[in-house]
């Protein structure tokens, strides 16, 4: 988690530049306040899903993982899609002008939000089902993917490499993990 949330930062200072940097970081800034919404969805439902765990028997769990795995996705779906086509309006309204460069980077980290909250769902219910050793080989792939597409994407694609390779480094580990432990 540390190393995808601040790295990035410094790599790209000296791959791209101090004023690039400065348009993906308005877009990291709007990632983080999206991805508030729906961890806070999780955040009341990881208690309820930890009891769950203990008490039900797993097919139970799994039904009612899946139905608020919908909801979730619906909600984080609604706000990946909103930050999206607001993108000029919130950059204008908040940044300025100046910053508008700033657009392509955050409609590719408003899809970033989806795949996160999607990972960070099974995360919570990895934890509450005490599956750590997923969780750990999770965070292992989240680094290897985050770097090696770090470094490749922003290379070939520039800042928008960049961002892809943030949305990557949620996507393909939640994959990964449904895969593994679903």
């Amino acid at each position: 988690g540390m190393l995808v949330d601040n790295i990035d930062r410094v790599i790209l200072k000296n791959m791209v530049g101090v004023i690039q940097l400065g348009y993906y970081n308005i877009a990291r800034s709007i990632l983080e306040a999206a991805k508030s919404i729906p961890s806070s969805a999780v955040n009341v439902l990881f208690p309820k899903w930890s009891k769950d765990f203990s008490i039900h028997s797993s097919d139970e769990v799994v039904t009612r993982f899946e139905i608020s795995l919908r909801k979730l996705l619906l909600i984080s779906g609604a706000v990946s899609l909103a930050i999206a086509v607001a993108a000029p309006d919130v950059i204008q309204l908040l940044f300025g002008p100046a910053f508008l460069q700033a657009i392509p980077l955050v409609r590719i980290l408003a899809w970033a939000t989806l795949a996160s909250s999607l990972l960070g769902t099974f995360h919570y219910t990895l934890y509450a089902s005490e599956s750590h050793q997923i969780i750990l080989n999770t965070q292992l792939l989240m680094g290897v993917v985050y770097i090696l597409s770090l470094f490749g994407l922003t290379k070939v694609f520039g800042m928008q490499g960049a961002a892809w390779s943030l949305y990557l480094t949620w996507l393909v580990p939640a994959y990964w993990v449904n895969r593994q432990a679903y």
